[in-house]
C-alpha cells in the first residue's frame, strides 16, 4: 500500500487476506507460499468520483484505486471485495 486511503491497512490487510484464503481453500491451491497483492492509486487528490479496477498477475494482484475508495460495495459494482475475488 502507498499513501493515504479512506480506510486502514489493517482493515485492507485483513481483507486481501481473507479473500485469497478463500481462494486457496476452494481451488485447493496450495502450491505457491506466497500471494502478492498490491494497491496502487491513480487519479489526484482533488479528482472526483471513484474509479477501481485491478489486474491478475503471476501469483499476484495488483489493484488500482482512487484515494477516495472505500472497501464498501459500490452502486452498481460489487466493490473491492468482488473484484479481488473474482481474479485473485
Amino acid at each position: 500500500m502507498s499513501g493515504e486511503w479512506a480506510f486502514s491497512d489493517e482493515e485492507f490487510s485483513t481483507l486481501a487476506t481473507r479473500i485469497v484464503a478463500l481462494g486457496r481453500e476452494f481451488f485447493a491451491d496450495y502450491g505457491q507460499p506466497f500471494y502478492l497483492v498490491s494497491l496502487i492509486p491513480v487519479g489526484t487528490e482533488a479528482a472526483r468520483g471513484s474509479s477501481y479496477g485491478g489486474t491478475g498477475l503471476t501469483h499476484s494482484f495488483a489493484l488500482f484505486l482512487t484515494r477516495g475508495m472505500t472497501l464498501a460495495k459500490q452502486e452498481g459494482g460489487g466493490g473491492i471485495a468482488w473484484l479481488q475475488a473474482g481474479i485473485a
